[in-house]
């Protein structure tokens, strides 16, 4: 039997800087690689540009670089939203003016998404140009999002397993621009197919459980025999680094609020509740071979877009790999993971192979 050890990065915008200082940080303190770690990374949102970009290669050091260089190009500001309808223009910023006095709420995020979606566009493709999914060697790689026009869940990959070979041809860059479109934030992104895709925070902000799920495919559908893992569920280690815990309080001001008061926090509120619940059953699950490594939340200005804040994020990362290098370095930095063999493609499967194949989620 052999190990198999996953690392996890939690979705959570300019947050992500704090796993990318706990990074840069461990790799400098350990001389170690870690990509080279672990046999699968998975990333929500913020989590797979950290996971696509130790994918391509690029080290903790260059993804702070990254994100010192982009990060506040990422959230370039849209235009203020101009009305089209004739009626509403004369009233429009006196109702602008009543909403951001009653509920601190911008309204215009109302009609457009509130960051420019050329500029995400630009920066991360500065960063992983035209490589496909199937460029990426070493670790398998996964990333959720929702097909919105389908209605359900998706999860890009490598072409690691037979599930994923749709995926291979995929650029990198729309993968990473479909696992990022948080509502209200950026705008939802269409792929070339036609179909739409929106954050994977929505289902998997914290996508360890998905990691394990994946591992467990990994171990029954590899179809490759000369490198089908041999490995059971007593032999899967995880790592997982977050993008903080809410630890100031939610509730709402005074005994009632709709739409006008959560339209810009659902989000926030949606993605940290659904971070800490998923931890819960992955514990239950993996027992003492899980690590996760998080920070507080000082308070609520700490937002998925709070860029002011990114370098705090760098050093709290930083701070945190200096209390676990050692128990970390002990508990996954020895393991080699062996790069993945892509699987089969349907011309090589067997009648009994094909019907594995079609195995999803």
């Amino acid at each position: 039997m052999t190990r198999f050890q996953i690392l996890a990065f939690d979705g959570g915008g300019i947050r992500g800087a704090f796993g990318l200082g706990f990074l840069q940080e461990l790799e400098s303190l350990t001389n170690a690689k870690v990509r080279d770690c672990f046999d699968m990374i998975a990333g929500t949102s913020t989590g797979g540009i950290t996971a696509l970009g130790l994918g391509i290669g690029l080290g903790g050091q260059e993804l702070v670089e990254f994100y010192e260089e982009s990060g506040r190009a990422i959230f370039t500001p849209r235009p203020p939203y101009a009305p089209r309808k004739r009626w509403l223009k004369p009233v429009y910023p006196w109702l602008k003016k009543m909403a951001l006095t009653k509920s601190g709420n911008n309204i215009d995020h109302f009609f457009i998404s509130r960051y420019c979606p050329h500029a995400l566009r630009d920066a991360l493709h500065g960063g992983f140009g035209d490589l496909r999914m199937k460029d990426i060697s070493g670790p398998r790689i996964i990333a959720p999002s929702i097909n919105l026009t389908a209605g359900c869940p998706y999860v890009f990959g490598t072409p690691h397993i037979p599930m994923h070979l749709p995926d291979a041809e995929i650029p990198v860059l729309d993968v990473l621009l479909a696992t990022t479109a948080a509502p209200t934030y950026f705008p939802h992104h269409e792929m070339p197919n036609g179909c739409s895709y929106a954050d994977g925070g929505l289902w998997a902000g914290s996508p360890g459980l998905l990691g394990l799920a994946e591992a467990l495919r990994v171990r029954q559908l590899c179809l490759c025999d000369d490198v089908t893992p041999s490995f059971s569920t007593d032999e899967i280690f995880m790592l997982t680094i977050g993008t903080g815990t809410t630890q100031y309080s939610l509730t709402p001001p005074g005994g009632d609020a709709g739409a006008l008061y959560w339209a810009s926090r659902i989000a926030d509120v949606m993605m940290s509740s659904q971070v800490q619940g998923l931890t819960i059953p992955l514990k239950f699950l993996l027992s003492d071979r899980v690590k996760s490594i998080n920070f507080a939340l000082p308070d609520d200005s700490w937002k998925l877009d709070a860029v002011d804040h990114m370098e705090e994020m760098f050093d709290l990362g930083r701070q945190a790999a200096r209390e676990n290098a050692d128990d970390l370095s002990a508990m996954f930095l020895n393991h080699q993971a062996a790069p993945y063999v892509p699987a089969k493609s349907d011309s090589e499967l067997g009648a009994s192979d094909i019907g594995l194949q079609r195995y999803s989620l």
